[in-house]
């Protein structure tokens, strides 16, 4: 299989989950935004495992500095939209509670299992294979320099923090399905991601 294929088929993939979360296992726009959040949270995490691969094979402080300070830009940017989507998307739904929420996301049962104790370790494995697949067994660490590495996390950051502050921003004075949020985020995600990886 050419590299091609498995980044379009890895894309495909992603962009899965989160739309069987909506059509079958009825998930609002707060799961999928909470299931993305995961996801860059694994995103960051598998970016500082890269670049530890990296400084580990180089030895290069100053790509050492330049994965801290890219990394650190990423984790300030997760935390920048979250708080953002925190404290907007209460005030857009009627009733909403982000406690009561995060509380169905973990518990929600689906043929009597819990998703959060499937669902989670299915994200985890996911970007653990990747990881190993596409980093490690080509040996990129040796090729690609840590800019290379870790870029992404501040372009995508700002891109979604950006994206996140237009659509709720929008939503204050135009009322609009949420499924516009839902679906514009899923297909701004997996365009990012399939552009980013070619």
């Amino acid at each position: 299989m050419t590299q091609r294929k498995a980044i379009i088929i890895q894309t495909i993939l992603e962009a899965a989950i989160p739309l069987l979360g909506y059509f079958y296992w009825n998930w609002d726009t707060s799961f999928i935004l909470m299931f993305f959040f995961l996801d860059w949270l694994l995103y960051l995490s598998i970016v500082g495992v890269k670049a530890n691969k990296r400084f580990q094979y180089s030895s290069d402080l100053q790509e050492k500095k330049q994965a801290v300070q890219d990394i650190i830009s990423g984790l300030l940017l997760l935390i920048a939209t979250t708080t953002l989507v925190y404290f907007l998307l209460p005030k857009l739904e009627n009733a909403f509670s982000w406690k009561e929420r995060i509380w169905a996301f973990l518990t929600y049962k689906d043929m009597g299992v819990q998703q959060g104790l499937i669902l989670i370790p299915l994200i985890v494995l996911n970007g653990v294979l990747v990881y190993k697949q596409q980093f490690i067994a080509p040996r990129l660490y040796e090729r690609l320099t840590m800019k290379q590495i870790t870029l992404g996390v501040k372009r995508q950051g700002i891109l979604l923090l950006g994206a996140a502050g237009c659509f709720l921003g929008f939503r204050f004075f135009t009322p609009y399905p949420s499924e516009i949020i839902l679906f514009s985020t899923i297909a701004g995600t997996m365009l990012y991601r399939f552009f980013a990886r070619n």
